[in-house]
């Protein structure tokens, strides 16, 4: 079998790949950011301008004839955020997605494959070209089915209305309607799919990991005022605006209590949300190896999400020792099966939200102290365990062509 993989900025698409290198079925990696090898081979003035735009990947577990980048959209979409002042503008991101879909459907004629893997918003020509060629089509969704997002979401409902939001849902509904199989990355995301209208046998289910051994290697040093934390890009989706209420709810039972906030510190002030001020503290952006440090000093993580498809910040505070607190929306919160690992709220119910705060805030030494069994149960939640459960990958694909 020869199985195609064109993501556009990664994701979790490279975890794929590897595990379908391994497997001896990945023909070609398709993406628009180019290998840090290559980003190398420039002059420096140019290889730090473009690094910039587009930063460079790590391809080690991949042979350099299984990738292949086509890096002009992303830098034509960074540069049209820039000029708009933004880092997450829907119009330059779907015609930079666009661009790379007519690419790949370029590529698929001919290499020919047996099954193409594209992904949301990316993959319209590319499913029809796999069409053509006879190849089957797999849809990685990363998101719920349009419909629920619009349901549950403000921001969503106002983009459905605009030349930009229904240009992407007649893409995702092409994308939909021609996969021989969708592959979501929770339960919940699924079953949106399939109250969506998609037949329950087209849809599939496999659930993303971490680097469990990065972030339990760093050593606990959570102390002193219960330190509270979110992780992300502070929005409507991720429930943001309910965190702070709660948190200055459990703060006038419990003032100690302090909120850090780790992520685009001008996206949390379009919340309120002040540095210094109210319990809360600002991070800022951190990379992988930051975040590691900073997840293994604090006490909890709180992901109110109204809607979270995976969430991978879950399995990875739970593998640095904190205790989650998240919704019945966040697609990890199947890692909470135990009382010792978190609890679950229902989306918007603020009360439920404090509630949960405050009891882990006054039970603080007992949180503390189940941290090991936390690290020790985030163990199943290894990108490795995720790769090596090759039935995830390679029985799902073979049923499709067999």
């Amino acid at each position: 079998m020869r199985v195609v993989v064109a993501h556009p900025v990664r994701q979790h698409s490279h975890q794929l790949a590897a595990a379908l290198e391994a497997a001896g079925m990945l023909q070609i990696y398709m993406t628009m950011l180019p290998a840090r090898e290559d980003l190398a081979r420039w002059p420096p003035i140019l290889s730090s301008a473009l690094t910039r735009l587009a930063p460079g990947l790590d391809f080690a577990e991949l042979p350099p004839r299984r990738t292949r980048s086509f890096t002009a959209p992303w830098i034509f979409k960074r540069s049209l955020d820039r000029l708009s002042g933004t880092t997450r503008n829907q119009t330059s991101e779907t015609l930079a997605f666009a661009i790379f879909d007519q690419w790949v459907a370029r590529q698929i004629h001919r290499l020919r494959p047996s099954v193409v893997v594209g992904y949301e918003i990316a993959s319209t020509a590319t499913f029809a070209a796999a069409r053509r060629v006879g190849a089957k089509c797999i849809l990685d969704a990363a998101a719920f089915a349009s419909g629920l997002q619009d349901e549950r979401l403000i921001s969503e409902r106002r983009m459905a209305n605009t030349a930009v939001g229904r240009w992407i849902r007649r893409r995702k509904a092409a994308e939909v309607a021609m996969a021989d199989m969708i592959v979501c990355c929770s339960d919940i995301a699924a079953k949106s799919y399939i109250a969506a209208g998609v037949a329950p046998e087209r849809v599939v289910v496999n659930p993303l990991g971490c680097d469990v051994a990065w972030f339990a290697s760093v050593a606990r040093s959570a102390e002193g005022a219960p330190r509270f934390c979110f992780v992300g890009a502070a929005s409507e989706t991720k429930g943001f605006g309910d965190l702070l209420a709660a948190v200055a709810a459990c703060r006038r039972s419990f003032p100690a209590l302090e909120l850090h906030v780790i992520g685009d510190p001008q996206a949390a002030r379009r919340f309120g949300a002040r540095d210094g001020q109210d319990g809360i503290i600002l991070h800022g952006k951190k990379s992988h190896g930051d975040l590691a440090i900073l997840l293994a000093r604090m006490d909890v993580l709180v992901l109110p999400s109204i809607l979270d498809s995976f969430g991978m910040v879950v399995p990875e505070a739970v593998a640095a020792g904190a205790f989650v607190i998240v919704t019945d929306m966040v697609g990890a919160g199947m890692i909470v099966d135990d009382e010792r690992v978190g609890a679950i709220v229902a989306a918007g119910d603020l009360e439920a939200l404090g509630r949960e705060m405050l009891k882990a805030a006054r039970n603080i030494d007992q949180v503390r102290a189940e941290a090991q069994f936390r690290r020790q149960h985030a163990q199943d939640w290894d990108w490795l365990h995720y790769r090596r459960a090759q039935w995830r990958y390679s029985t799902p694909y073979r049923q499709i062509i067999c």
